[in-house]
């Protein structure tokens, strides 16, 4: 944690299975937790761009399009202007042939996504409550 520069850390209990929820989840700035005990991973991403913005903080440049993704395409926050790496993506996104399957974990209230293009199959966690 301490090389980290910016990021949610997400700690669970040693032999913890994949399915059980979070022990803590938190927020570090270089090197640093200044937040923790936050609920889930949705809290988690939050509360980090709200910290990025309440403190003018700038992206880790080696994550930059990253972030400027989360925050432009998927936010929806300032997404007239952006980069054309990130507006590339958001181009082939759109223009491609996509089944979405969603799947919900009521216990863990996790809702999955899998997306299909092709032969490329991307799966990951959406957002939890």
């Amino acid at each position: 944690m301490e090389k980290a520069v910016l990021g949610i850390y997400v700690g669970g209990r040693e032999g913890a299975e994949v399915t059980d929820p979070p022990e803590d989840v938190g927020i570090i700035v270089e090197g640093c937790a200044v937040l923790q005990d936050l609920r889930d991973m949705a809290n988690g991403c939050a509360c980090l761009f709200g910290l990025i913005y309440c403190l003018n903080l700038s992206y880790p440049k080696d994550l930059r399009y990253t972030f400027e993704f989360l925050q432009k395409v998927l936010m929806g926050l300032d997404g007239n202007k952006l980069s054309t790496k990130v507006q590339v993506l958001k181009n082939k996104l759109h223009n491609c042939h996509v089944d979405v399957l969603y799947t919900r974990s009521a216990e863990l209230g996790v809702i999955t996504c899998i997306v299909c293009s092709g032969s490329e199959i991307f799966r990951g966690v959406l957002f939890s409550h």
